[in-house]
């Protein structure tokens, strides 16, 4: 978006707010209202930037903003909390203090946001009631207390579009970035970024429009590829053909095994008492160990990443690896995922969904007069023989009546209820309860606590055996601090299969169902019609990933174990607007005419212009999974290669740990030796680990420099970067216009065109940029060297000039 587009969104925030009549607004919908709009809407601050009501020490921030770490603290005040600012003084900023003598509400807010910042490292906090702005360094390292300093100030919303430009600089993501406000406040020159290309783009990032064929395709893989799978009436079978055990090793990896086989090592604190996780497989199979015939008082943890398989796992369990165990059990799969996603009482969510299994599945009604009687039998006689069971022979009609009450009060407690009813089952039907609570690892921390608590009670109090999937790092980090202090629940551990084996076995069922080969009743003549241009695609698919390495080693690497992921990319590409689909059908058919036993081969820089571009036209680092690794932050043309440097020093260094991971002292120290600073050593990691390049010990995204584990690693994400990307046209393509160019001949030259000709000139200059950038290095102290990566670069622009002039 550009400028002038945030400027009319103010514009219009001013004139909706005259118009709506609201008495005096509380905080949360000053926030709503006002607030929210003035930061997101109005300045170029996106959701996941921010992070609202966050936690430390029982205390609660209203808005804090990363970028990649804290950088900013916002507090929110009431809409009638105006703050009494001096008049007839025609200034930005002013002395702290001077605020403080007239206005005792702004002297609370301020203090309490500067001890907010103080206490979590942040440089930057504000205070706002939706109309008026006060900004300050809350946090400074001059020996001045914050307090002594000066405020910047916007007295109203109009004040703040009548200069909007001064209010962009100081408080939008860009001016954060380039200290606008340490520049004003504190009188310190901090040399200033220039714009970017994209700056100069009209409506970047842009949207790439897909013809009517990419549309159809994207409708058509969606429902091949993720939709029809999950339909009961193929669920089995796809199983059967397509799943893939846990826990091989990629063969495409570009990190050392060592990574691969400790992906589970390591992620919480060495001093924490935790049982040794299992393995779900070995070289025999499923481990001895789980079982769903013996009945556990603990729930059974599943853990693994997102996307690594867990889902599957269970299912194949439930419908093929123990098909005749589980028939003889009382099944209840429940989805706290994408099911559960907008429900705010988890305990009611979790009866309701289970009482509505027991329903739809085993015609079971938990509230039907007969089953509930049955239930509570043992209660009724004892009724019987009550107070009432007099009114039974002289007043039957009367009796009823205080008989449903009874039965009323018992199944109003429904948790109860259910805990009955359940019991009531399993001793009829003579089977045992299982429950699997699935996708519980997609929702925060909190709720996945939540569920281990609900879990943890119905396997304790309840007849039933129930399994529970979970992210590692939250099972370690809830074992030290949270829901699992004191529980010793049996714990096994999902690794992911091998993505190219699900990959082939995915893509070749799609097959089957494209070409109608396996019958879906949902597939009418019409879609079925369309299919056949899918089954091309698919079949092209299928041959480029068996004849081509590069394809599976990319999304080997880039989804780094993430299954789901690594689908999403095959789909992207399908329907992608940078792909040019009728080019490969027509080429696929020349090659079938000639019946040589060939397909057309995806190129690898095809699919990875689809995955670097998304669905824009532009490149834009917050819709896709490839990182721009030459992204800098200070004036200094070395912090181009920073990212690079500590990456291949970890990839290095990582064969010589056991599980791969470096001391993160160590790594700082080796580029301060390099000539970088702390400061930038510090943003570098943040920055990494944020774009998931490296990774920690606990795997969690640390929120200040102080908070950055004690330990570091690659990731194969990172790995690719480094040893493949950087060294491709396509890639470097694309990020010139997210690269800020200090040198001003190159900035001038280095500009937008759509012509390739033109774009490969631009990328041989941006990397004659780069190797004018390199020699600020010595690269005797230093283990990468970009001058190979240079050469590479340099043979992959001329390959494609010579293939455009034939």
């Amino acid at each position: 978006m550009e400028f002038e587009n945030y400027k009319e969104n103010l514009a219009q925030l001013i004139n909706w707010n005259k118009k709506v009549d609201v008495k005096q607004r509380n905080e949360a919908t000053t926030r709503l209202h006002l607030i929210n709009k003035l930061l997101f809407d109005c300045l170029d601050w996106n959701n996941e930037n921010c992070i609202a009501e966050e936690a430390e020490d029982k205390n609660y921030t209203d808005y804090t903003f990363y970028n990649p770490a804290r950088v900013m603290i916002i507090e929110a005040k009431k809409e009638g909390s105006y703050f009494e600012l001096p008049l007839g003084l025609e200034r930005r900023t002013y002395k702290i203090k001077s605020l403080f003598s007239k206005d005792s509400t702004i002297r609370k807010a301020i203090e309490q946001v500067q001890a907010y910042c103080s206490g979590r490292g942040v440089t930057i906090g504000g205070v706002s009631n939706g109309h008026q702005f006060v900004i300050f360094v809350a946090s400074r390292n001059d020996g001045t207390s914050p307090l002594d300093g000066k405020a910047i100030v916007f007295k109203s919303l109009e004040d703040i579009y009548d200069n909007f430009l001064e209010f962009w600089q100081f408080m939008s993501k860009t001016g954060l970035a380039e200290k606008r406000i340490e520049k004003e406040l504190l009188s310190i020159s901090v040399p200033l970024l220039p714009a970017k290309l994209y700056t100069k783009l009209d409506n970047y990032p842009g949207t790439k429009n897909r013809n009517l064929i990419q549309a159809d395709l994207q409708i058509l893989s969606d429902l091949i590829l993720e939709d029809l799978i999950s339909s009961e009436e193929i669920e089995e079978d796809f199983l059967k053909t397509t799943y893939c055990n846990s826990g091989a090793l990629s063969q495409y990896a570009l990190t050392s095994k060592n990574i691969l086989q400790s992906r589970y090592a390591l992620l919480h604190d060495k001093k924490v008492d935790t049982p040794v996780l299992e393995p779900m497989y070995s070289k025999k199979g499923i481990s001895k160990n789980f079982s769903v015939k013996e009945f556990s008082k603990r729930p059974i943890l599943l853990l693994g990443d997102v996307g690594s398989g867990k889902t599957m796992f269970i299912k194949n369990f439930i419908k093929i690896e123990a098909k005749e165990i589980i028939k003889e059990t009382i099944s209840l799969y429940i989805d706290l995922g994408s099911k559960a996603a907008f429900s705010t009482d988890l305990k009611k969510f979790f009866l309701d969904e289970i009482a509505q299994i027991l329903l739809d599945q085993y015609n079971l009604d938990i509230f039907e007069s007969s089953f509930v009687r049955g239930v509570y039998n043992v209660e009724l006689q004892r009724f019987e023989k009550g107070i009432y069971g007099e009114f039974k022979d002289t007043d039957h009609r009367e009796y009823k009546k205080f008989e449903i009450e009874y039965l009323t009060s018992l199944i109003d407690n429904k948790e109860e209820h259910l805990k009955h009813c359940l019991h009531h089952i399993s001793l009829g039907r003579n089977k045992q309860i299982v429950i699997f609570m699935d996708n519980v690892d997609q929702r925060n921390e909190k709720i996945q606590e939540d569920a281990f608590f609900i879990s943890q009670e119905i396997s304790a109090n309840w007849d039933a055996t129930v399994f529970l999937t979970l992210r590692p790092q939250t099972y370690y980090k809830s074992k030290l601090e949270g829901a699992l202090t004191g529980y010793h629940p049996k714990a096994f551990t999902i690794a992911p299969p091998r993505v190219d084996e699900v990959i082939l076995r995915r893509l070749s069922f799609a097959q089957q169902l494209a070409s109608g080969e396996k019958k879906i009743s949902c597939l009418n003549d019409s879609i079925i019609l369309k299919l056949n241009t899918l089954l091309t695609y698919l079949e092209i698919l299928e041959y480029s990933f068996t004849h081509n390495r590069e394809l599976i080693e990319f999304i080997d690497n880039i989804s780094y174990g993430n299954i789901r992921l690594a689908l999403e990319l095959i789909t992207t590409f399908i329907s992608s607007g940078h792909v040019d689909t009728e080019k490969i059908l027509r080429s696929d058919k020349e090659h079938l005419d000639r019946k040589d036993g060939q397909r057309y081969l995806v190129p690898i820089h095809e699919f990875l212009r689809a995955i670097i571009y998304g669905d824009h036209e532009y490149y834009y680092p917050s819709a896709t999974c490839i990182t721009n690794v030459f992204e800098i932050y200070e004036n200094d043309p070395k912090e181009y290669f920073l990212i690079c440097i500590f990456i291949d020093y970890l990839n290095k260094a990582s064969s010589k740990s056991k599980f791969g991971f470096v001391d993160t002292t160590e790594v700082v120290g080796y580029l301060q030796n390099i000539g970088f600073n702390q400061e930038q050593a510090y943003r570098g990691l943040m920055f990494a680990i944020t774009q998931k390049l490296i990774e920690t010990e606990a795997r969690k995204k640390p929120k200040s420099i102080s908070d950055i584990s004690k330990s570091i690693r690659i990731t194969t994400l990172g790995a690719y970067h480094v040893k493949k990307l950087i060294s491709r046209f396509v890639y470097m393509d694309a990020i010139i216009v997210n690269t800020a160019i200090l040198d001003d001949y190159y900035r001038r030259k280095l500009n937008n065109t759509d012509i390739i000709s033109e774009r490969l000139e631009r990328v041989k200059l941006f990397k004659e940029y780069l190797d004018d950038s390199w020699q600020k290095i010595d690269p005797e102290i230093c283990g990468f060297n970009w001058s190979k990566y240079s050469e590479r670069l340099r043979e992959n622009i001329e390959s494609i000039s010579s293939k455009l002039k034939h």
